[in-house]
């Protein structure tokens, strides 16, 4: 039951690094914000996108290693993106993410869940669709959907209850 769980790490890479690459906008003023250089957006999603085939198509331990490493990069962006209060982390490209402990705890989830797959040895793609095509295609399905979900939660919860750190500093009197 891992591998679909394990394959919706790699799913993200491709999906977030393919929205970036299509609308980099917001992404660049959130590397901006925290003093990364702007232009960096588009080869950081190349890499994401590669990282996340790499993780589909040939699932070794290097690979999912390389995803491990990537997510915890990630969270810490993410960390101080959330620190930095900014409207958007640009991660889907236009769709409006607001950074927020949520973003990083994610992150920092499909980092764990990188390092599982590369200790438990979770099969790539093709070898799972040569053995059963029906089995990866429910995998791929089921994959998809947890990127979905993943989605939502990290756009919708943030905007229902607000960013727990602006939360948590209008409680104390002070921003964030």
């Amino acid at each position: 039951m891992i591998t679909p769980v394990s394959w919706s790490a790699a799913f993200m890479f491709v999906v977030f690094g393919a929205a970036k690459l299509h609308a980099a906008d917001q992404a660049s003023a959130a590397l901006q914000a925290i003093r990364l250089p702007a232009g960096s957006v588009r080869p950081l999603a190349v890499g994401e996108v590669l990282t996340g085939l790499g993780m589909l198509v040939w699932a070794g331990s290097a690979a999912w290693l390389l995803g491990c490493t990537a997510y915890l990069a990630l969270a810490g962006i993410s960390f101080s993106m959330r620190r930095a209060d900014l409207p958007s982390c640009g991660c889907l490209g236009r769709a409006p993410m607001q950074p927020s402990a949520i973003h990083t705890v994610t992150c920092v989830g499909f980092a764990v869940l990188s390092l599982t797959a590369a200790r438990s040895g979770v099969a790539s793609v093709p070898s799972v669709a040569h053995a059963d095509a029906a089995a990866a295609a429910v995998a791929c399905f089921m994959a998809v959907a947890i990127v979905v979900m993943v989605i939502v939660v990290l756009i919708e919860l943030p905007r229902t209850f607000g960013n727990p750190s602006t939360v948590t500093a209008d409680a104390e009197g002070g921003a964030a």
